[in-house]
């Protein structure tokens, strides 16, 4: 599975997601991303259903890269526990960075953007596989 065919799985893609931790093992070339997930519905009559979240664990395998920007110095970086971010596939909707991205990847690999809303930056992942464990849905309060 690949990072889009997961977006198009949930409710709001990636939209509005926050990741609470990242972590990656070489050796093994996996990334794990702590993810809370958007899965509300606007357009519910129900309003208790606007702010819904799922918590998950998002992880990519056969992984190529994962490259992390710095914090813009301009944004208050510091003073959150969570990151908030957008996403896009980098092949469908490449996006302007200074960051040298590889430009071959091997067959059948796909290559994605986070935008950190907090941080003004990008994290940046290429990989052979992605999967998603999803976890009790909640209101947020």
């Amino acid at each position: 599975m690949t990072l889009i065919e997961i977006e198009d799985s949930l409710p709001n893609g990636l939209h509005d997601a926050q990741i609470s931790r990242i972590e990656i093992d070489y050796e093994k070339r996996i990334v794990k991303f702590g993810i809370r997930l958007w899965t509300g519905d606007l357009s519910s009559t129900d309003e208790s259903l606007h702010e819904t979240y799922q918590d998950g664990e998002l992880t990519v395998t056969g992984l190529i890269y994962c490259i992390i920007e710095p914090p813009d110095p301009k944004y208050p970086y510091a003073n959150t526990s969570t990151i908030t971010i957008s996403a896009g596939s980098a092949t469908e909707e490449p996006i302007k960075t200074e960051t040298a991205l590889p430009q071959q990847l091997p067959d059948g690999a796909f290559a994605y953007w986070l935008f950190v809303n907090e941080w003004n930056s990008f994290i940046h992942i290429a990989g052979m596989d992605a999967d998603i464990e999803l976890q009790k849905k909640y209101n947020h309060v």
